[in-house]
């Protein structure tokens, strides 16, 4: 007989308030090229004043690609002097989305 192991989130301490609670993550799928791309650019990027989020993404032609979401105009044109153009071969966009809100 096997065992197969299910994940499951941890319970919730405190139900209906799920507002001091940070969002559920899954276990990390397996790593791709482009993951590990996200990751470097992650690593550099994640707390520079004006950036918002990094993400996986495509090309309007479909091609994998990473993209760096910031907060306004003023902060695209200084993050855009420094940010490369790809990483690992992967081409990097760069878009004002606002600061993002918890509603």
């Amino acid at each position: 007989m096997t065992h197969e192991r299910r994940f499951e989130p941890p319970p919730d301490e405190h139900p209906g308030d799920a507002t001091e609670h940070a969002p559920f993550l899954p276990p990390p799928g397996p790593s791709t090229p482009l993951s590990r791309a996200a990751d470097k650019l992650i690593e550099r990027w994640a707390g520079e004043p004006g950036v918002e989020a990094i993400s996986q993404t495509a090309t309007a032609q479909g091609a994998d690609a990473l993209r760096v979401m910031v907060t306004d105009e003023p902060a695209r044109r200084r993050i855009k002097r420094r940010l490369p153009g790809q990483v690992d071969g992967f081409p990097v966009l760069l878009e004002v989305t606002g600061p993002f809100r918890a509603t």
